[in-house]
This record gives structure tokens, C-alpha cells and sequence, in this order.
């Protein structure tokens, strides 16, 4: 009898021992992927159930310990690549398979905030995932997801006036509208690739081929979003300035606005 428990002991000890060399492994095997630690994403704006106005909204980020490089459609390289931000759609954690949805519902970039314009009233949800050079998912994923609640944007009421005798106007001498300039998306190019404009000046791009571009600030400046065949995008520059902007779909295409 006590032979038998003295080797049953033995086992449990070895049994003990292996399984906290297995752990042991896959723990130095994570931190050999990336360093002594791994990376992490967050999402600092908005805060998740929180409750923000309609329009345009800002989702800003916080990334560590993994470089973020403009590199889409790169070759991947361990510890770089860039962030997906995704609308109303969980992020795709597939490995091996670009980390994208459909066209509107998700952006790449290497920039660390990304605008949704016109985002409706109602609950919605916000995530960002950090993916290799080529679109693919870490492994394992890093993701982040916040739900918030978009209230309408309130319009105040009008102030009655005290007399209802018009007032006269002055016809002015001369008006200044800004001056618009556009850009066409043709044949997988900007064109023109490089335009010249004073500040204050809208600049519009029109995607004219049959398949999804962006127009994306190489400096995170301005970022269209996914923009289907047939739409349009516009940005208003009020900063004197080169910028040079690229598509993330498709990274060899490249252009550049010089706004002095």
C-alpha cells in the first residue's frame, strides 16, 4: 500500500512538472514575438457608454509596444504594421485573412485617430484592431470595442426680434468663397497627382473607377474613408503646407496638395 502511494506521488510530481514546462514555453514563445511585452490597443475617445452628438466623430487611440508604420500592403515584418478602424461591425480576427469588411464599415491606417463622418443618432459601436503590414490579424488578436449612444445635434430656437421694419443691406464690393479644385480617382490615379492652392481653398476628390478607393493623409491630417465608385470627398485646407496623401486600398497610388 505505501509502495503504491509513494509512486503515485512520483507521478503527480512529474505530471506537475511537465505542465509548468509547457507553460513556461508558450509564455517565452509569446515574448519572443514581441519583446518582453505584448502589444495592447486601446480606444481613448469615445469612452465606451458614453453618450456623444451626431456628425462627424473621432475615434483616437492608444497603442504599445508595437510600431505603427505606414507600410499597408507591405511585407510583413514582426512587431510593425498599422490599425483598422471598424464601424458598426466586429473586427475580423481570422488568421491569415485581411482584417476587413465591407465597403464603409472599416479604414486603415497608420495614423492613431480616425474620423466617421455623418454617423446617424441611435447606439453604435466602434472598434480598431492592430494587423501586420499585409491587412492579416496578429496573432493572437489585438482588439478594442466601445459602445456609445449618438444623441441628435440640438438646434437652438430663433430670437424673435422687437421691430419687424427691415433693415437695409449693403451690397458688398466684392466677396471671398473658397476656391475649389478638383481632383479626379481614374484609372487606379490622382490626377492631377500634385495641385497648387492657396489657403482656404476645398479640394474634392471624385472616385471615377468601378471599384472602392480613399484618399488618405500621409500624416493622419485627413482621411476620407472608404469612398465607393461615384462618391465624392472634400476637405477644406486651412494650414499653409505640403500634404501628400495616398489610398490605402491601393498604396502605390500617391498625391500631393501644396497649399501656400
Amino acid at each position: 500500500m505505501k509502495g503504491s502511494l509513494k509512486r503515485s506521488g512520483k507521478i503527480s510530481l512529474a505530471l506537475f512538472a511537465v505542465g509548468l514546462l509547457v507553460v513556461t514555453l508558450v509564455a517565452l514563445a509569446a515574448c519572443s514575438s514581441y519583446g518582453s511585452k505584448a502589444p495592447s490597443i486601446g480606444i481613448t475617445s469615445p469612452m465606451n457608454g458614453s453618450t456623444i452628438s451626431a456628425g462627424n466623430v473621432i475615434v483616437s487611440v492608444k497603442v504599445s509596444n508595437f510600431n505603427i508604420v505606414n507600410k499597408l500592403g507591405q511585407t510583413n515584418v514582426s512587431g510593425e504594421g498599422h490599425i483598422h478602424y471598424f464601424f458598426d461591425v466586429d473586427a475580423p480576427t481570422t488568421q491569415g485573412q485581411p482584417a476587413v469588411t465591407a465597403a464603409g464599415t472599416y479604414a486603415a491606417t497608420a495614423a492613431t485617430s480616425y474620423t466617421w463622418s455623418n454617423v446617424t443618432p441611435g447606439t453604435h459601436s466602434f472598434s480598431v484592431e492592430l494587423v501586420n503590414n499585409d491587412h492579416t490579424p496578429l496573432n493572437p488578436p489585438y482588439v478594442a470595442k466601445v459602445i456609445v449612444t449618438v444623441s441628435p445635434i440640438s438646434t437652438p430656437s430663433p430670437t424673435p426680434t422687437a421691430s419687424s421694419t427691415p433693415t437695409p443691406t449693403l451690397t458688398p464690393t466684392a466677396t471671398t468663397t473658397a476656391t475649389a479644385n478638383k481632383v479626379s480617382i481614374q484609372g487606379f490615379a490622382f490626377s492631377p497627382s500634385s495641385i497648387s492652392v492657396p489657403v482656404g481653398t476645398t479640394v474634392t476628390w471624385t472616385n471615377k473607377d468601378s471599384v472602392t478607393h480613399t484618399v488618405t493623409s500621409d500624416t493622419g491630417a485627413f482621411a476620407s474613408g472608404n469612398l465607393a465608385p461615384g462618391k465624392t470627398f472634400s476637405f477644406t485646407f486651412n494650414q499653409a503646407g505640403t500634404f501628400a496623401y495616398h489610398c490605402n486600398i491601393h498604396t502605390y497610388m500617391h498625391g500631393t496638395v501644396v497649399v501656400d
